[in-house]
């Protein structure tokens, strides 16, 4: 029992540090991550912080200083997704560049706003967007991201990391959360 003790603490202060540092702002991490992190600009057309597409135009200062705060962990995550999707309607595209466009999609229409399950969904009630009924603005956006039309399956690839949905919503909620005052609407 007492061999036991010592893990048992050791594992408590572990869950007690990684709690710690989810809920505190990701300031002190985000000088360390981005240093250096080149943001460009396309007026009117398609723009980039790390890989994660803007299309519109320039955000403000604010917004950009602000997702390098508070969501400097997500914002480069289209660029590092590796391969093309295996499924669904945009089977053989890059999965980074399916990422950008959900998540230039949800930006341009602001439907993440105040949840990104908008964006597929709409204002459809979540018993009939996974009867399939869902009538959001990036839904094919979305579901070309998920690699699949199923709304089921959609749901579970939102938070699938393999998936450019994965990647992409992680983002937009850090997005709407942490930086709403500064990114949303995202093109003022």
């Amino acid at each position: 029992m007492r061999a036991r003790l010592p893990v048992i603490v050791i594992a408590l202060l572990m869950c007690v540090a990684i709690a710690a540092v989810w809920m505190f702002p990701r300031s002190r991490g985000a000088a360390r991550s981005n240093a250096g992190a080149a943001t460009a600009y396309v007026p009117g057309g398609t723009s980039s912080t790390g890989g994660a597409a803007v299309a519109g135009g320039a955000r403000g200062a604010g917004c950009a200083e602000c997702q390098k705060r508070e969501c400097w962990n997500l914002i480069d995550g289209c660029s590092t997704l590796q391969g093309n999707a295996t499924e669904g309607a945009a089977q053989g595209t890059p999965k980074s560049a399916l990422c950008d466009k959900m998540l230039e999609c949800a930006r341009r229409t602001t439907c993440d706003v105040p949840v990104s399950i908008q964006c597929y969904c709409g204002q459809t009630d979540l018993g009939s967007c996974l009867a399939g009924k869902a009538t959001g603005a990036c839904r094919a956006a979305v579901e070309a991201a998920a690699e699949t039309t199923d709304p089921g399956t959609v749901f579970k690839r939102l938070k699938d990391k393999t998936y450019a949905s994965g990647v992409a919503e992680p983002l937009l909620t850090c997005e709407t959360r942490g930086c709403k005052d500064e990114c949303v609407p995202y093109y003022r």
